[in-house]
Formats: structure tokens, sequence, C-alpha cells
């Protein structure tokens, strides 16, 4: 592939996440929550548990920050932390009814702004734009596990 396509790719990227990040927040925040809190709350939904390793794996971003953002939310009252019963020094996070709550929020608020980016799409092209986005998320995927490896591989 040509460095001009390439960096079209790159410059086309970078447009979309910025856009995309405005799907959910809009602002710096939605209805009180962060944009990393949104992230986490949305996440542990997919997850239904986790703990905060998992979290910050799933997230791709450091224990300690995700510990932080957790430990904020907890705080609010929208992620509980509970002993595992399985293994009592591992704290499993799920949200609570209102941190539930704040995802329906956030869900139809980001539902609502994709439904009028997709108006705009011709309505034959939108399954194409979803297979673009799966391969795309599936190919960083596959390159971050190959880093994941390569770094363990120089540790030993």
């Amino acid at each position: 592939m040509k460095t001009s396509e390439i960096r079209a790719f790159r410059r086309l990227a970078r447009r979309l996440h910025r856009q995309t990040g405005g799907l959910l927040w809009g602002r710096a925040c939605v209805s009180g929550v962060t944009v990393a809190q949104g992230h986490v709350l949305l996440e542990l939904e997919d997850m239904g548990e986790a703990t905060v390793k998992e979290l910050a794996s799933a997230l791709r971003v450091d224990k300690s920050t995700t510990s932080r953002t957790v430990d904020a939310l907890v705080a609010r009252g929208l992620v509980r932390k509970t002993t595992d019963t399985e293994d009592r020094r591992c704290l499993v996070l799920t949200l609570s009814r209102t941190g539930r709550g704040k995802v329906t929020e956030i869900d139809a608020m980001g539902d609502g702004n994709a439904r009028r980016i997709f108006r705009i799409i011709p309505r034959e092209r939108r399954r194409d734009i979803v297979e673009c986005l799966r391969l795309l998320v599936e190919a960083g995927d596959h390159v971050e596990e190959e880093d994941q490896d390569e770094e363990a591989r120089e540790k030993t």
C-alpha cells in the first residue's frame, strides 16, 4: 500500500474517532459522567462482571488508571465492588441499579446520534459500513495481540 493511501486512511481514522467520540459524549461528560467513566460503564455492562485487571485489559488502558476510574464510580454508587466467592483476594465489579440507569442514558444519546449519521448513508450501504468497521477492529485486535506476544517474548 502506498504511503499516500496509508496517510489518507490515518487522516480519516482520526476524523472518525473525533466524530464517533461525539456520538457518545458531545461534551466532556454526559450526565456528570466523564468520557473515561462512560467507557468503563459501557464495557462493564457488556462484560456483566469483571475484575479491575480484566476491565483494564478490555479497555486497553493500564490497571492503575482503571482502578482510579472505578473508585470514582464506586463512590458515586454507579459500580459495586464485591469479594469473589471463590477467591477472597479478588474484587468483582458490577453495575449498580443506578449505574445501569446511567448506561441507559448514555446508550439513548449515542443511539440517537448514530441514527442521525446513518440517515445520511444510503440504506443499502449501512451493513457494508458496519462490516468494514468490524474488519478494522478485528485487524486492530490482531495487531495488539501480536504486540503483546512480542513484549512477552522480549521479557523472557
